[in-house]
């Protein structure tokens, strides 16, 4: 008497069974307040962005009316903007002067963070708690004195004294 023996349908790897932790009536209920605060959270986040998105896509005077979505959804706001203003040369030169910013900032912050965290030299704790207390403050305290300057010395409409603002303070606020 002969029996077959189906190769294939023998595994030589054994299944990983998993068991999940059995919850106590205290871990279950602070796992459902976690999630429904997290959701509460999305909400706050969304409710702006959508309500943004449906007053941009209404028709005439979006921001008095009294409904949270239009009655009438068109597009005329965005053909509006593409047609009465130069909105793709300001995107373009948006993006050119930010490219350049996030450049320049990556090559002199990550220099400056591996000496500050890897090397021993002096005046290391001084430059680190100067970085710190400089980063306490608010970047829109700078504004009057860098647009004293700016006006000063007539460097307004210049887009590489934009750049140089940025890239010398917004890597650290």
């Amino acid at each position: 008497m002969q029996t077959e023996v189906n190769l294939k349908s023998i595994s030589t790897k054994q299944k990983k069974v998993r068991y999940k932790k059995k919850l106590r009536p205290d871990e279950i209920r602070t796992a459902w307040l976690g999630r429904i605060f997290i959701w509460i959270m999305i909400a706050i986040t969304l409710v702006p962005i959508v309500a943004v998105i449906s007053s941009s896509m209404a028709k005439g005077q979006a921001f008095t009316q009294t409904t949270f979505f239009p009655t009438e959804w068109s597009l005329e706001n965005y053909r509006k903007v593409f047609e009465k203003t130069n909105f793709l040369l300001w995107l373009k030169n948006s993006l050119i002067i930010c490219t350049i910013v996030a450049t320049v900032q990556l090559i002199l912050s990550v220099p400056a963070a591996f000496a500050f965290s890897k090397l021993r030299f002096w005046g290391r704790k001084n430059g680190i708690m100067s970085l710190l207390i400089l980063q306490m403050f608010p970047a829109t305290m700078a504004l009057p004195a860098i647009m004293g300057i700016v006006f000063t010395l007539n460097l307004t409409n210049k887009p590489w004294v934009l750049i140089l603002i940025l890239a010398g303070g917004s890597a650290y606020n």
